[in-house]
């Protein structure tokens, strides 16, 4: 799914501009452009659940942080 000039999940990840934010991405997470045509550099996280409610807390990835020395790597490591 790609959203925008640059915002793509693809294979569990979720890229910006071909760098990589989030990885492990669950299958229930999607993106929408933040103008609603599809041609805006922004875009909105957003989970598919058969909960409901104002406060529910899901998972949607790990978060990758920039590493001066070698690009990126992720936060948990």
């Amino acid at each position: 799914m790609t959203v925008g000039a640059g915002i793509s999940v693809t294979d569990r990840k979720l890229s910006v501009f071909g760098k990589t934010v989030l990885t492990d991405v669950h299958d229930n997470v999607f993106i929408t452009s933040s103008t609603g045509d599809g041609m805006s550099n922004g875009g909105f996280i957003g989970v598919r659940s058969e909960q409901t409610g104002s406060r529910m807390v899901f998972p949607v990835g790990k978060l990758e942080v920039a590493d001066s020395d070698n690009g990126y790597e992720n936060a948990g490591d």
